[in-house]
């Protein structure tokens, strides 16, 4: 058996000004989640700061200096572990403690909102989140590892379905190798339900598209 050799594939690009270019994306490890993690924690710091000098000027002048100390401050003492949760759509499992999940008559999840950490939802449901994470597996294959996130940025910045599709996959490949069985399973159906979503909602941009 070989150990540490890790998962990799080949994405080409379908729209924009890198349409028809193909890169390549590597499988992510625990140790990649965990950058995740601090990366997440500062975006979350820095909207916290933002909730406090966005208006600033409003602020008569001689308070404005305590303010944005006092945002630094409670700022500097938030830790991941202090991340408030996020709502996302999971899979029902059945109770028969088989840990099967439940479908449709169709063979679709049966989905409801449940709460999850805010890297999750941050790396999963935001377009930078998305980013980050194309960027993370970019730079592990040989050949890219130079590359920056400005640089993943301008592969991606006119290619939404792009940056969706890739992280799809990244996810895919990273996913089934890490978690219980149970979390394997609810994650397999997470990805195929999203998507299911985005398919339909590229079909519904394409008709827009002709209808105009």
């Amino acid at each position: 058996m070989v150990i540490g050799i890790k998962e990799q594939s080949n994405y080409t690009f379908q729209n924009g000004k890198h349409k028809g270019k193909t890169v390549q994306f590597s499988q992510l490890a625990v140790q990649d989640f965990v950058e995740i993690q601090r990366e997440a924690l500062k975006v979350y710091k820095s909207r916290f700061i933002e909730t406090y000098t966005d208006n600033i000027s409003l602020v008569p002048e001689h308070l404005r200096d305590n303010i944005v100390l006092k945002a630094f401050e409670e700022a500097r003492q938030i830790d991941v572990a202090d991340l408030p949760s996020r709502t996302m759509q999971l899979p029902l499992y059945k109770s028969n403690g088989k840990g099967r999940v439940l479908v449709t008559h169709n063979g679709q999840p049966v989905l409801q909102d449940r709460e999850v950490d805010y890297a999750m939802h941050w790396m999963s449901d935001t377009p930078e989140g998305k980013l980050y994470v194309a960027w993370l597996s970019l730079k592990k294959v040989a050949g890219q590892e130079s590359m920056t996130i400005s640089d993943a940025d301008e592969m991606f910045i006119d290619a939404q379905d792009d940056l969706e599709a890739a992280a799809q996959m990244v996810g895919d490949m990273s996913g089934p190798h890490i978690g219980t069985e149970e979390e394997k399973e609810e994650a397999n159906f997470t990805k195929q339900n999203q998507r299911d979503r985005r398919a339909k909602k590229r079909e519904e941009r394409r008709r827009r598209k002709q209808g105009g």
